[in-house]
């Protein structure tokens, strides 16, 4: 009898594990990032600042956008706020495996696309 129990629980564990396992191979192909691309009619090559809503003290990316006024960045998904010289700041939201698009008019005024 004891032979018995000992065999049900050995195949239930395999079963587990064996669950366990193959349910872990799904989670390598989730896509955590997203694209974010801005551009501004009446600007060339201005100064962007992006910081996390967590923390607007300190900013994770500061860099410049083309001559034709555009930008492309890939960022994880999250909620962050984008602030161009000069020019009024707007909040925006990454999602995984979408892009954000965000195009500051030629008034410069942001408008989310």
């Amino acid at each position: 009898m004891k032979r018995k129990h000992f065999f049900s629980l050995f195949v239930l564990i395999g079963l587990l594990t064996l669950g366990t396992l193959a349910s872990c191979q799904n989670d390598e192909n989730i896509e955590l990032k997203g694209q974010l691309y801005l551009h501004f009619e009446n600007q060339s090559s201005i100064a962007i600042d992006i910081y996390t809503l967590a923390d607007k003290q300190n900013p994770i990316y500061e860099t410049v956008t083309g001559q034709d006024g555009t930008l492309q960045l890939t960022l994880n998904m999250g909620d962050y706020l984008l602030q161009p010289e000069n020019l009024r700041g707007m909040a925006f939201q990454i999602r995984p495996g979408e892009t954000t698009s965000i195009t500051y008019d030629e008034n410069n005024v942001p408008v989310r696309e």
